[in-house]
């Protein structure tokens, strides 16, 4: 098929529903126009995208994060609901989240035909619900690599975590539980393709990694991510209607109540002294995350409501 796909071009962005996905479609042999958006730009790039008459010789138009990039689209295209090729987005947030109430709906629903949700209590608005996927050609284990880092955290520190992390601070004791985020740039720019390699290269160094609690009620990328390369995984619950988005991760996922600081110590302290239930558990979770989460099979359910 002949595509557009459309993404925030960010290393904020999970690549495998930004860049990792435009490479997925090509190596199934699709001829794919990558279509990235750097959130904050003022004027996009002349020439760097289709225009309106090239979309309408596409096969279909996918558009991931619709919530973050629709504004751009509605500049680009003010007439965007005129071309008439099927279109198809996939949200990365829940409809409602602790800090912006709820999305703009009516916006999200102008720009596509189907829209496809990562949260499976946000079926009610009418979205289909997909759980995010993974390139498992990054993600993956490496037998050679020394697990040699205990305990770790990668990722963006908002203050819902800050908070989180001086409660259980003093439950820690002698746990080191060491905190980071990765970008690598180029040229004094962020490249993406050189920041995931690296993320990918540090989760198959951990050996637990403790998701802390986020703002989005779902499944985040990171679980998926962090499960294939063979970390052993402890994350939050998912509070009410979305507790049902942890069927779709299986059972080497561990869970942790973040109303209950001692209990995810004890289980960061159980993983780290059982060696043979932490490979257990990293050989499982790598299985799993290759076997049913593979963004290929993630893509072909949205091409499929494209044709």
């Amino acid at each position: 098929m002949k595509l557009a796909y459309w993404y925030p071009e960010s290393t904020f962005s999970a690549w495998s529903i930004s860049a990792g996905a435009v490479d997925a479609l090509c190596r199934m042999g699709h001829d794919v126009w990558s279509c990235g958006i750097v959130p904050g730009t003022k004027g996009l790039e002349p020439g760097k995208y289709p225009s309106a008459r090239d979309l309408e010789a596409m096969d279909g138009i996918i558009i991931s994060c619709p919530e973050h990039i629709g504004k751009y689209l509605s500049d680009l295209y003010p007439n965007w609901s005129s071309i008439r090729v099927p279109k198809a987005a996939w949200l990365a947030e829940t409809v409602r989240r602790e800090d912006y109430g709820q999305l703009n709906l009516d916006a999200i629903k102008r720009l596509a035909d189907v829209i496809f949700t990562p949260a499976v209590q946000d079926e009610e608005f009418g979205f289909s619900f997909l759980p995010f996927g993974i390139d498992i050609g990054v993600f993956r284990p490496d037998p050679v690599v020394e697990r040699d880092i205990d305990v770790c955290f990668i990722g963006l520190m908002y203050p819902k975590r800050q908070l989180y992390l001086d409660r259980i601070k003093p439950y820690l004791a002698d746990i080191e539980l060491k905190m980071g985020n990765i970008e690598i740039k180029e040229n004094g720019k962020p490249h993406a393709r050189k920041t995931v390699l690296a993320y990918a290269d540090m989760l198959r160094r951990i050996k637990v990694f403790v998701n802390l609690p986020t703002l989005s009620q779902l499944i985040v990328t990171k679980i998926y991510e962090t499960a294939a390369c063979g970390a052993c995984m402890i994350t939050s619950i998912v509070k009410g209607a979305g507790n049902r988005n942890h069927e779709f991760v299986g059972d080497p996922v561990r869970l942790y109540d973040d109303e209950q600081p001692a209990q995810l110590v004890d289980m960061v302290k159980s993983l780290l002294h059982n060696s043979s239930e932490r490979e257990r558990l990293s050989r499982r979770s790598s299985d799993i995350m290759s076997a049913k989460h593979d963004i290929q099979s993630r893509l072909q359910t949205i091409l499929g409501a494209l044709r």
